[in-house]
């Protein structure tokens, strides 16, 4: 399982998502971010949304985050 510190930016991001998006995963250190509609999203250390790219299959699977 991997461990990453979340921003201040990115937990007032995943606080402000709806309540159908999930964190599914972790990507080179970032958040993924399942949207409504299935679609997968990095949440960048700034607190955006970016679309993920192909790579997501090789993503951590469990997410166990904590504050920066």
């Amino acid at each position: 399982m991997e461990f990453i510190a979340l921003t201040t930016d990115q937990w007032a991001r995943i606080e402000a998502l709806p309540d159908d998006c999930t964190i599914v995963g972790v990507k080179d250190g970032r958040p993924l971010v399942r949207q409504v509609g299935g679609e997968i999203a990095l949440l960048e250390r700034d607190g955006r949304l970016v679309q993920a790219e192909h790579g997501v299959r090789a993503a951590t699977p469990y997410l166990e985050v904590g504050a920066s």
